[in-house]
């Protein structure tokens, strides 16, 4: 999965205490005091659009900024079971849903069973009657 898709839902995700997604500029700003260097808006959006390769240091400094695992952004390997829990998440926080109980067990298979089922009951709402 690329880079640019894992930071787009970190976008998704991890929003601002009025619930609004976080803007390029705000982020740039973050990572700008992480890194010690100046990012700008425009590099954040290219990394969000895929239309630039983010260096390592880059990620990492992003990964502190949304309160992620940075091995989400670093790890191919890791990448798609913390997808699979915030794909879970936005589902969640985009579908309306106030409160849920999950119980322990196979979470992989269950998270993405979940997270698709409610994907479908979410558009099937906004289809209307």
């Amino acid at each position: 999965m690329p880079v640019n898709l894992r930071l787009d839902l970190l976008f998704k995700v991890w929003r601002t205490q009025d619930g609004s997604e976080r803007s390029p500029e705000s982020v740039a700003s973050d990572v700008t005091t992480v890194l010690g260097r100046r990012v700008t808006a425009r590099d954040i959006a290219a990394l969000r659009e895929g239309t630039r390769t983010a260096t390592r240091d880059m990620l990492e400094a992003i990964s502190t900024v949304f309160p992620s695992s940075s091995s989400y952004l670093l790890d191919d390997s890791a990448a798609p079971n913390i997808h699979s829990q915030l794909s879970l998440i936005e589902e969640v926080l985009h579908g309306g849903i106030t409160g849920m109980r999950l119980r322990t067990g196979d979470e992989r298979l269950r998270i993405e069973h979940l997270t698709d089922l409610l994907a479908d009951l979410r558009r099937a709402r906004e289809a209307g009657p």
